[in-house]
């Protein structure tokens, strides 16, 4: 991939397999559920079922970690999707197809925590453009993978597909590594201690914790809603829309392909406005629109999908925003620690936001609108609350005195 150094050229195809694998489950849930002649929501729990696998490879990269090199952990967790992925393939029941899902969700994991260690290895000051590329291979992978399940569900083959994202995951296991990758002793090293650096924000720690609650509690909503989107956007298209359930796949490449669009609209806006500003208008964005779906979408299906579209292309910016704002409240020196905290927060969002989503809305059997406009709500809400305790610590510190 252009832009990439070489010597991180190895962590493009470990990226590209995870848009793969988040594509893969819940553009299947239509055609599979079908073929075990039971309804979606049978199969919906898969979804939740991928982010606790998720959730449990994030907790479990630091401990692994002790022993192992970043490199050797994406390879494993490669390995455990391929494997989980054959599962789904072959899964007779609807129970072995959610096993399945969570246990590649926990290779997932495992690829995403240590991957981005290693980039941050590799890249140094260069990491954030470098994971920018990088997330563009998960996003070009998430769109075409839906399209390879249309195509093969007209052809009664959709269980192909995890079979060759299986293989693509192996080829990522075993494609060249570096010589040597730094161990876990050497990001602690190189990422906590010592004094911060001239010009990082040194925080008051009875300030800095509720603004990083509000955060946490920001970002977990809006994993939690993305998950909802994501997970249910082939389902969306078949229970609003009455499309066949082939067709309904193309519902999770929309979902990644406006992900991206808004991912590079907010790279364009960033020029111009700042993060703040940015991450709160999106936020807006999202709870309003889907609002409206919650609204609209028992009068008006198409108008439903259409307005929850448009949540997904505004949600595009704002996990990143959000995590870069949290990160705001301390300082550098902990910079590290927190963001670890922060994004195993958002999987914890990934799995609970979604299951209270299904069971408040289990008895009607469709996709949970009205759960999610709750927590786009709590979302924005949380957000500007942790902005606000943040300048008002900002605002009592420069007016202490020296």
């Amino acid at each position: 991939m252009t832009g990439v150094p070489v010597s991180m050229r190895w962590l493009v195809l470990s990226f590209a397999g995870l848009g793969a694998t988040a594509a893969t489950v819940p553009s299947m849930i239509p055609a599979v559920a079908e073929g075990f002649g039971v309804d979606t929501t049978a199969l919906s729990p898969a979804v939740p079922a991928l982010f606790a696998g998720v959730l449990l490879g994030v907790l479990l990269t630091p401990i692994a970690g002790r022993l192992l090199a970043p490199s050797t952990l994406v390879r494993a967790g490669a390995i455990v999707q391929a494997t989980a992925l054959l599962l789904v393939a072959v899964a007779p029941t609807p129970a072995a197809f959610v096993a399945g899902a969570g246990a590649a969700g926990l290779g997932f994991g495992l690829v995403e925590a240590a991957g981005t260690a290693s980039a941050r290895l590799g890249a140094g000051a260069a990491t954030p453009r470098l994971l920018v590329r990088l997330t563009l291979a998960v996003a070009a992978l998430g769109t075409l993978t839906p399209i390879a399940v249309l195509a093969t569900s007209s052809a009664g083959a959709v269980r192909a597909v995890p079979v060759v994202v299986a293989l693509l995951q192996l080829l990522a296991a075993l494609q060249h590594r570096p010589r040597r990758s730094p161990g876990a002793a050497d990001v602690v090293a190189g990422g906590s201690g010592g004094a911060a650096p001239a010009g990082a924000r040194v925080e008051t720690r009875g300030a800095a914790l509720p603004a990083l609650g509000l955060a946490s509690t920001a970002i977990a909503c809006y994993v939690g809603v993305e998950t909802i989107l994501s997970g249910w956007s082939a389902t969306i298209v078949a229970v609003e829309l009455g499309a066949d359930p082939a067709v309904a796949a193309l519902g999770t490449s929309a979902f990644w392909l406006l992900i991206s669009l808004g991912r590079l609209a907010g790279v364009l806006a960033g020029r111009r406005l700042p993060a703040e500003g940015l991450g709160i208008g999106a936020a807006v964005a999202v709870a309003l629109a889907v609002a409206g779906a919650a609204v609209v979408t028992s009068v008006s299906g198409p108008a439903g999908v259409a307005l929850l579209a448009v949540a997904v292309f505004f949600a595009g910016p704002c996990y990143a925003i959000m995590l870069g704002l949290g990160l705001d409240a301390v300082s550098s020196a902990r910079s590290v620690t927190v963001a670890s905290v922060l994004v195993a927060v958002g999987a914890v969002g990934g799995v609970v936001v979604p299951s209270i989503a299904a069971v408040l809305d289990g008895e009607t059997g469709s996709v949970p609108v009205a759960p999610a406009a709750g927590a786009a709500a709590l979302m924005l809400a949380a957000l500007v609350g942790s902005r606000m305790l943040v300048r008002r610590s900002v605002s009592l510190s420069s007016e202490a005195p020296a």
